[in-house]
């Protein structure tokens, strides 16, 4: 029910809840994107190219979630995992070109 109201909810309720929001996914897309350049120096991962590919890891997940409770498909919101993991490897693996 709470997530619900984070990821559905919320969009809603008027601006200071969507203020409240972007606060929230901009932490999270900073503590990807923390993780990701801790990870990069110590040559366990690439680089992701910008702050934005780690909000974009951020939205998709939040939309991948918000659907799910929204539509219940899928059954399971871990038969999702692959499709971040193909998100965050392909994020991955166009920094690394690019570099």
């Amino acid at each position: 029910e709470e997530s619900q109201t984070l990821l559905v909810e919320i969009v809603g309720a008027g601006p200071r809840a969507m203020e409240r929001r972007d606060r929230a996914l901009d932490a999270v897309a900073t503590y990807i994107d923390e993780l990701n350049r801790v990870d990069a120096e110590r040559g366990r991962s690439p680089r992701l190219p910008s702050f934005s590919d780690a909000y974009a890891i951020t939205g998709a997940v939040v939309e991948l979630a918000s659907r799910q409770i929204r539509t219940g498909v899928p059954d399971d919101i871990r038969e999702l995992e692959p499709v971040v993991e193909r998100l965050i490897l392909g994020l991955l693996g166009a920094g690394s070109s690019s570099q």
